[in-house]
Formats: C-alpha cells, sequence, structure tokens
C-alpha cells in the first residue's frame, strides 16, 4: 500500500509541475483528487487495521497544511494551485499528533517534507528569479540600480548591525553559537540584497499586459483596475475571481478596459516535486544537515 501511495502522489506531483510550467495554474481535478486519495485511502488502512490513526492523523495533516497553506497564500506568497497541493500532500501522508508529549515527532514524513521544501522552494526560486535576471537583463540592470539607490540608508544600517554581530561572537567560546552568530550576521547583510534582487526580477521580468479575455481565476493582479472612482480589482484582491473576470471582459467590449497588468509568478510546484523525492530519499535534510555539522 505504502509503495501505491508514493507511485500515485509522485505521478499526481510530476503532472502538476509540467503543467505549471506550462500553463501557470493546477488543475483543481487534480489537487482535489489528491485530497480524495488521501483521505479515502487513510480510511481504509484505518477500517482495514482497525484503528482510527490512520484517517484522523490524515485529517489532522490536511489542516495543519491547510493553515500553512492559507497563511502562505493571503501573504502573496504562494498562488491557489501551490496551496491546494499542499493541502492535498497532508491527507495523503497524515501528520501524528501526541496527547502525552508537548514536541512534535520530527521524523514525520510531512514534517520532513515541510523542511525539505524550505530549502529546495528557496534554492529553486533563486535559480528561476536568476534565470529571469539574465533573459531580461538590460530592464533588470535598470531596475536593479534604482533599487539599491533608494535602500541605501537601510543597507547601511543592517551593515552596521551585521558587523556588531559579528564582533559580539568573537567573544564566544562555543564553536556552534560563534557558527550561528556568523551566519545571522552574513544573512543580514545578503537579506537587503536579496530583496532588492527580488523586486528588480519582478519589475523586469515577472510583469505583464494582458487583454481581460486572458485572465484566469487566481491571476495577481499588479495594478488596480479602475473605472471612474471604482476599483474594480488590484493587488489587495489576491486573485482575481471569475465574477471580476466577467466585469473586466464586459467593460473592455464597453472600451472602459484595455489591458491589465498581472504578475506572472514562479512555478512553485516543481520545488514540492523535488522535495517529496529528496524526503523519500533521504528524509530531513536538516537533521541530516545538523548531524554533519
Amino acid at each position: 500500500m505504502q509503495a501505491i501511495i508514493l507511485v500515485v502522489t509522485i505521478t499526481a506531483l510530476a503532472a502538476a509541475s509540467f503543467t505549471d510550467i506550462k500553463k501557470r495554474e493546477v488543475p483543481d481535478w487534480l489537487n482535489y483528487g489528491l485530497v480524495v486519495f488521501g483521505l479515502g485511502t487513510n480510511l481504509l488502512l484505518s477500517v482495514a487495521f482497525w484503528t482510527w490513526t490512520y484517517i484522523a492523523y490524515s485529517v489532522f495533516g490536511m489542516l495543519a497544511l491547510f493553515a500553512i497553506a492559507y497563511f502562505m497564500f493571503y501573504a502573496g506568497q504562494w498562488g491557489g494551485g501551490d496551496s491546494k497541493m499542499l493541502i492535498g500532500l497532508g491527507s495523503v501522508f497524515g501528520l501524528p499528533f501526541f496527547f502525552t508529549s508537548p514536541y512534535i515527532d520530527v521524523s514525520s514524513f510531512i514534517i520532513s517534507f515541510w523542511f525539505n521544501l524550505l530549502i529546495t522552494g528557496t534554492i529553486y526560486a533563486l535559480l528561476w528569479s536568476a534565470f529571469l535576471a539574465v533573459k531580461n537583463r538590460k530592464r533588470f540592470a535598470k531596475e536593479l540600480k534604482s533599487g539599491l539607490r533608494k535602500k541605501a540608508k537601510t543597507r547601511k544600517l543592517v551593515l552596521l548591525i551585521a558587523l556588531a554581530i559579528l564582533a559580539a561572537s568573537v567573544a564566544f567560546k562555543e564553536p556552534r553559537l560563534k557558527l550561528l552568530l556568523m551566519a545571522v550576521s552574513v544573512l543580514s547583510m545578503l537579506s537587503v540584497y536579496l530583496s532588492v534582487f527580488s523586486k528588480s526580477v519582478e519589475r523586469a521580468g515577472m510583469l505583464k499586459l494582458v487583454n481581460p479575455q486572458a485572465l484566469t481565476e487566481g491571476d495577481w493582479i499588479a495594478k488596480n483596475v479602475v473605472v471612474g472612482n471604482r476599483i474594480i480589482t488590484g493587488p489587495k484582491d489576491l486573485g482575481v475571481s471569475k465574477k471580476q473576470i466577467f466585469l473586466l471582459n464586459r467593460l473592455h467590449g464597453q472600451g472602459k478596459v484595455k489591458r491589465i497588468l498581472i504578475k506572472v509568478g514562479i512555478p512553485f510546484v516543481p520545488s514540492f516535486f523535488a522535495a517529496l523525492l529528496l524526503t523519500i530519499a533521504y528524509g530531513n535534510l536538516l537533521m541530516l544537515l545538523l548531524r554533519i555539522v
């Protein structure tokens, strides 16, 4: 049964990765199908082994990852397809909970997957952003220069704080603490540059003007669409709705709306696929790295 679950999940993520790269969306039937498959399979296991744990962990995993997905979506970090896929994975693999211990079992598959996703997702996003920067290098260089100029005071302040943390690390004899402080110092300096870099990439290669007919539900609107004194849609919506698309098309036909500026997000599902394969092969990469250190 475990082999069947892994094969179905890997196949679903492979298909979702393909559609995410090609069309920048994941079909709802694939996401909801994974949720149903997870709940149904774990219910069957609970019946077969006459224990409530399989279905209980499945529901708990689905709800826990729903909370994470909800936060990531409304923070503007993920699209709806990414969020639904995470919920589906939660229902498939489940999340153990313990009434007698306040600690989380870090050996749990879905927790290992989440830590691995943070690693693979960060690397994947940086590589994709680098690709967009090279592809749109002239506009990117202009945006980067402008962004660094605007953040000049912030960069100086962060640099001073980072140097102070680095100097403080010298006073500690514990190697791990010293290494931790040095890492915080370096990451503090990098954070400003990464912020400017990501904004420059977004402005140079992730904004696109489209006709209302080309919009699909969930597309991120980058700039308010205003007709008269009324805002039809905008960045605060965190994804345009079908009702808004219908209205935009009607207004476009009346000549009141022309093209819409949207943000083309990074197709993030492939990083889910990579994280799943790494979790199957190596388990929790973070714990593995800590053991090596």
